[in-house]
């Protein structure tokens, strides 16, 4: 058994401080709000990289661009529903 020493915190405590919120409310909304924008853009193609030493304008674009992805895909799947409703009820 190892014995417990100054060097070696107990279970207890690092449960303790693990389990301890350090962030308040606003802190955690603020920092989800980030996170989010980047896993957007990270999701419609945009390097990591890129998002990281983007600055304010630079991300603009990019989230405009990635909009214009979402509207396009979403038209596309409206074309799809129409065509396959019109099929479904004898429309060729």
């Amino acid at each position: 058994m190892v014995a417990m020493t100054k060097q070696q915190p107990s279970v207890s405590a690092f449960l303790q401080e693990c389990l301890t919120r350090h962030l308040n409310d606003y802190q955690v909304k603020k920092q989800a709000d980030e996170l989010e924008l980047k896993m957007y853009l990270i999701q419609h193609g945009f390097p990591a990289e890129m998002i990281e030493h983007a600055t304010a304008d630079e991300i603009y674009v990019m989230v405009e661009v990635a909009h214009r992805q979402d509207k396009r895909e979403m038209e596309r799947g409206q074309i799809a529903t129409a065509g396959g409703l019109g099929i479904a009820f004898g429309s060729e």
